[in-house]
């Protein structure tokens, strides 16, 4: 305080961030080029904070480094400002981690006056080996995979699931045996399976406890996905996510770590410890089917486009988890339908149903609601290939004039899929809008 008494600090600390901050944004997945899919460029925004430096009449340029060699190179730049943002060609060249450099370097002359290097892990294919690409898509062997899921399948239910055209399954992995069994078991019924109960043996705090199921069913033909915890919240398990995530990245660069979250207020805190973040709105009966679209609109703002959000589309009766079902109701086909359209709308990138069986409700107990379940997915696995090769863009989320409308298109080199979701309970008339597109013909599908 001005013209007030003295105030003694017992100890201070002063920071003083590097000259040269450099934050990787292609490859966007862990900062890795799969050479299964690789990115056609590596690029990076960098941050300049000068302390003591003196950087007037500098300039600045990026190279990419393979081994000891310059594989491409950027031009020579005036320094206007202090945030730069790099992008080179990259072309493979087989084995071999690569290095994004920055120069800053004098008006004239060779010599650079400042450098920073990031490293990029180059990762070549190999059997079973899943990843996301740049498009947050998920690979599969290389290939584009749309994930229809399901939680809670008892292993004797694989075959009905994948008769009801679900590609993907939850299954426990608590105990290593356990987690074998059922990769076994989906394996011989053409499923993959995304594997929960792995990571709390770190609950602990040793994460070595995690090694031996890593080690043994990591190469496991039908292991999708790492499950790193369900419906995390506070501090204590951000930080424990955080750590258990690090740990998986290392221990298997070829798998991508899952999370599910519930709560929409920490979805920005929990979206950077996950691979694949997703959201489980559970509207019916009490909430509006809107729930799904806003909760997506804040998953999809809380990744700020560094991954892919998931959904996860009720399937059950919540009444029935208190011993009164009577009390409560399951969606109805047409919800349902539409609970998933919304996801599709926001960029969904898979859906994950919940759930299959939980004793007391689960979509095993509603046969009208399993038929339509089961057309819904054969939907999915014709519309979900498609999506992932096409950029999407939101263009109606129930505002004025178009109140009650959801819609996207999904722009392809020569076409585009058209969403339209009415979130009203009546039937109503809409003037979707397609940005962008000329007069065209339109095929409805479906």
């Amino acid at each position: 305080v001005v013209g007030g008494p003295a105030f003694k600090a017992t100890s201070a600390t002063v920071v003083i961030p590097l000259l040269i901050e450099m934050q990787l944004t292609e490859p966007a997945y862990r900062g890795v080029i799969m050479l299964a899919a690789p990115p056609p460029r590596v690029a990076a925004h960098v941050t300049l904070h000068p302390f003591e430096e003196r950087l007037d009449g500098a300039t600045w340029q990026a190279r990419l480094w393979r081994g000891e060699q310059v594989i491409a190179t950027g031009d020579r730049q005036a320094l206007t400002g202090r945030e730069l943002n790099l992008s080179l060609p990259f072309t493979d060249t087989g084995a071999g981690d690569c290095a994004l450099e920055v120069r800053i370097l004098p008006a004239r002359g060779e010599q650079p006056m400042y450098t920073a290097r990031t490293a990029i892990p180059v990762l070549a294919p190999r059997p079973a080996q899943v990843f996301l690409d740049n498009e947050h898509n998920t690979r599969l062997n290389g290939k584009p995979f749309f994930p229809i899921a399901v939680y809670h399948v008892g292993v004797g239910d694989y075959p009905k699931v994948k008769a009801l055209g679900f590609n993907t399954v939850q299954a426990w992995g608590s105990k290593l045996d356990q987690a074998r069994a059922n990769l076994d078991a989906a394996a011989a019924n053409g499923l993959m399976v995304i594997l929960e109960g792995v990571t709390s043996a770190a609950d602990g705090g040793d994460l070595a406890a995690l090694d031996p199921t890593l080690n043994t069913v990591g190469n496991h033909p039908a292991l999708l996905a790492w499950y790193l915890t369900d419906e995390p919240s506070g501090e204590a398990r951000l930080a424990w996510c955080r750590r258990v995530y690090d740990y998986l990245k290392v221990k298997d660069p070829h798998h991508p770590v899952f999370m599910t979250s519930c709560s929409p207020g920490e979805f920005a805190a929990y979206a950077p410890v996950t691979d694949i973040f997703a959201v489980d709105p559970y509207p019916v009966p009490a909430s509006p089917v809107t729930m799904v679209s806003e909760w997506m609109r804040a998953a999809q703002q809380a990744v700020a486009g560094r991954g892919p959000v998931w959904l996860i589309p009720q399937l059950h009766n919540w009444a029935a988890y208190d011993g009164h079902p009577e009390k409560g109701r399951y969606p109805t086909p047409l919800e349902e339908r539409n609970m998933v359209y919304q996801g599709l709308v926001w960029g969904a990138k898979g859906i994950f149903y919940y759930p299959w069986d939980d004793g007391a409700t689960g979509l095993i107990k509603d046969e009208k609601l399993m038929a339509a379940v089961g057309r819904l997915n054969e939907e999915l696995r014709q519309l979900g290939p498609e999506l992932l090769t096409r950029r999407s863009e939101v263009t109606a989320a129930n505002v004025a004039p178009n109140a009650g409308l959801y819609a996207a298109v999904y722009r392809g080199q020569g076409d585009a899929y058209v969403i339209a979701v009415n979130a009203k309970p009546d039937a109503m008339t809409f003037g979707v809008p397609v940005p962008g597109l000329a007069d065209a013909t339109a095929d409805v599908l479906f």
